[in-house]
């Protein structure tokens, strides 16, 4: 059996987080959104289709392509989510998926995406469950040797606990308002199809501006052996939670 179109594209695989995330904060036509962790600007593409008027961003130095060509603003370490190159009170909502990657500061980069939304707006961010940071990590121990630098520079790995996120949500002046989690796991029939999946996300990209193809592929590939299946496949655990606060 041929391997699903959709899995050529890992950023794919997150369709329905970032629907829900999109339908938690609210977006229609004419939304001004701002998605504050951008990667390829999938998330931000999707928000366009939905006719929203988004502002896309990733903390990264260097960008995979965005989706179908959605321009994605970079901003560099440190500023990060911390210090956001928007004026206050520009958007009605603002998302991001895994901030943690970014920065240090959760706390700050929170009470920035409240200062940039407009009284009312909703802030919804994403993050990992345990079982997803456990496969993720993995792969970024993988890539990290290889590089000059690592990928996470001095932001922690792990995402904050559920409690925590809406606890940090709460002190930076934000209500919370509700909750949610999606399963975007990623099951392919080999590793090959794996690599494919996995070649356009995010980490992959950065790092294939530095390293050869065959030598990533191959330290990717080994860290994938733990994650093997009993016929042989691979399934990568892809559970995100999401919480919603309105300023």
């Amino acid at each position: 059996m041929s391997e699903p179109k959709q899995l050529e594209s890992r950023e794919t695989m997150c369709e329905s987080l970032w629907k829900a995330m999109l339908n938690a904060a609210r977006v229609t036509e004419g939304t001004r959104l701002l998605d504050a962790s951008g990667g390829a600007g999938a998330l931000g593409a999707l928000g366009e289709d939905w006719g929203a008027e988004v502002s896309t961003l990733d903390g990264s130095e260097t960008l995979p392509s965005p989706a179908r060509g959605h321009p994605v603003r970079p901003y560099l370490r440190p500023s990060g989510p911390e210090a956001l190159p928007y004026a206050d009170d520009t958007f009605d909502a603002a998302v991001a998926v895994n901030p943690s990657r970014f920065t240090a500061d959760m706390s700050c980069a929170l009470r920035e995406l409240r200062r940039v939304c407009k009284p009312g707006g909703r802030v919804v961010i994403a993050t990992w469950s345990d079982s997803t940071e456990r496969d993720r990590s993995s792969i970024l121990r993988a890539v990290e040797p290889l590089l000059s630098s690592p990928v996470q520079s001095d932001a922690p790995l792990a995402p904050p606990e559920q409690d925590d996120l809406e606890l940090l949500m709460d002190r930076a002046g934000l209500d919370v308002v509700g909750s949610g989690a999606v399963d975007c796991s990623l099951d392919c029939s080999d590793l090959d199809a794996a690599w494919r999946a996995l070649r356009s996300t995010y980490v992959i990209q950065e790092a294939l501006h530095v390293v050869d193809e065959e030598t990533l592929r191959a330290s990717v590939l080994q860290a994938l052996e733990r994650s093997r299946t009993s016929v042989g496949g691979v399934h990568l655990e892809g559970r995100y939670r999401y919480v919603t606060a309105t300023r």
